[in-house]
């Protein structure tokens, strides 16, 4: 998420956190999957919690009217959709994720007009299927977030398309 920082506003924060987890696969995660169901909705609003608590120490002057824009890749996508659900982020690109089992049910009788998204997942993606982004393009859009859906190919990744998708999607 680096990349991104030199092309921010000097007004702007940009915070990476990763998963607290060690992953058996390697690297960090929010969630583990256990029997070979990925972690429900209850670990990632815990962790979204849990992440909004600790702003105001990372960000000076942070409350509920500061800004936020979130993005996130893979397992941080479906951080990222769980943070739409206790945050009043402006911009969220979740990008080659998931929704977490159990977030449809939380955010049926939701409206997220006024929420920008851009969602953007490789069709050839041999580690989440591009279809778990295309329901979620459908199940935000039907509550009226204002979403725009890249799909290209490139395995798990953003791709070059999708990277500057995003940008442009960044810029205000």
């Amino acid at each position: 998420m680096w990349i991104f920082a030199r092309k921010l506003p000097a007004n702007c924060w940009m915070l990476a956190p990763r998963g607290p987890l060690n992953s058996p696969d390697g690297g960090y995660a929010w969630g583990i999957p256990e029997d070979g169901k990925r972690p429900d909705i209850s670990r990632f609003l815990a962790n979204a919690d849990g992440l909004m608590q600790r702003m105001p120490d990372w960000v000076p002057d942070f409350s509920s009217v500061t800004r936020l824009d979130i993005i996130g890749f893979s397992q941080g996508a479906a951080m990222t959709y769980a943070m739409c659900l206790n945050a009043s982020p402006v911009k969220v690109a979740p990008l080659a994720g998931y929704l977490p089992p159990g977030m449809s049910d939380l955010i049926k009788d939701r409206d997220f007009s006024g929420l920008n998204m851009y969602i953007s997942h490789n069709t050839d993606d041999d580690i989440v299927p591009v279809d778990e982004s295309r329901k979620a393009v459908d199940l935000f859009s039907s509550r009226g977030a204002i979403v725009k859906y890249d799909e290209k190919t490139g395995g798990h990744k953003l791709s070059a398309a999708g990277f500057n998708g995003l940008n442009n999607f960044l810029k205000d």
